[in-house]
């Protein structure tokens, strides 16, 4: 499965300018409208010189905006499936919304399977079997992921706290040491706080991994390593969906990569607290 042109604006918005971030949010926004406007049309609906779609159709991969309308136009019947966008479908119908979301969904878990990195990957593994502590910090639905993977990672023995606030960060950071570690979950990766944890970490000596899935944004830039969700879901998106199932994948991913090069330390850990859980019950 090849990105289409909304994964590939996606996963490159951090390295855009204001005005292209401005004509890319109007592409994704405005995804059929746009597929027939003119480069001239786009610039004026946007309120930028003509020169402004061309230069992100370059920084995109592409030849000029006509080959990023192409592309536009060959992405439409997989945007249609799993976009989601009920804009011009039926706002009614519950079905149809209900397989759209699904849909993109497992959309996302696919792309981050095809495009995962195993490097990053064992390098997060390794970062948690090195440290002591962990902290993983995400703001809203990130913090979701952050919980779930903090929960697990607390079964097999590892010191885990998740916080979702530069106060409740700081009075666990407070109690970190040199070779700890903190994971920052972020989809846009502009998350202003978990871009001040990781600039923290990196002054004290904490090791640090990025999930989201703007590597080239400021969460990516200051982290030791980063993984790479998947996802057609842009920035501009009020109600996180597929950007969360993606972090809960990759999260889940980490953890097995974790366990499985840790198994007989895990497998002893999960079946103390078994055997605990059973005499408080």
């Amino acid at each position: 499965m090849s990105p289409d042109s909304v994964q590939i604006i996606t996963s490159n918005y951090a390295k855009l300018s204001k005005n292209e971030k401005t004509v890319a949010d109007h592409l994704l926004s405005h995804f059929d409208a746009s597929i027939g406007l003119s480069v001239y049309e786009l610039s004026d609906a946007c309120g930028v010189s003509p020169a402004v779609p061309v230069r992100l159709a370059k920084k995109l991969g592409f030849a000029g905006y006509k080959e990023l309308r192409l592309q536009l136009a060959q992405s439409r019947p997989i945007r249609n499936d799993l976009f989601l966008d009920l804009e011009n479908g039926e706002p009614g119908n519950v079905k149809n919304a209900v397989e759209k979301v699904l849909r993109a969904e497992m959309d996302s878990i696919l792309a981050t399977i095809e495009q995962l990195d195993y490097s990053a990957l064992e390098a997060g593994a390794n970062m948690i079997a090195n440290a002591k502590r962990l902290l993983l910090f995400g703001c809203s639905t990130s913090y979701v992921a952050c919980t779930d993977t903090a929960i697990k990672l607390r079964k097999v023995g590892k010191t885990t706290f998740a916080a979702d606030s530069a106060d409740s960060a700081a009075a666990i950071l407070s109690g970190f040491e040199k070779g700890d570690a903190v994971i920052a979950v972020s989809h846009s990766g502009e998350t202003s706080a978990a871009v001040n944890i990781l600039k923290l970490a990196k002054r004290l000596g904490f090791a640090s991994l990025a999930v989201t899935t703007f590597p080239d944004s400021a969460v990516g830039r200051n982290a030791d390593a980063v993984l790479c969700t998947q996802t057609r879901e842009s920035p501009l998106h009020k109600i996180a969906l597929t950007s969360r199932v993606s972090q809960l994948a990759m999260l889940d991913a980490l953890f097995m990569a974790y366990y499985s090069t840790n198994y007989e330390l895990c497998r002893e850990k999960v079946d103390a607290s078994s055997q605990f859980l059973s005499e408080i019950r």
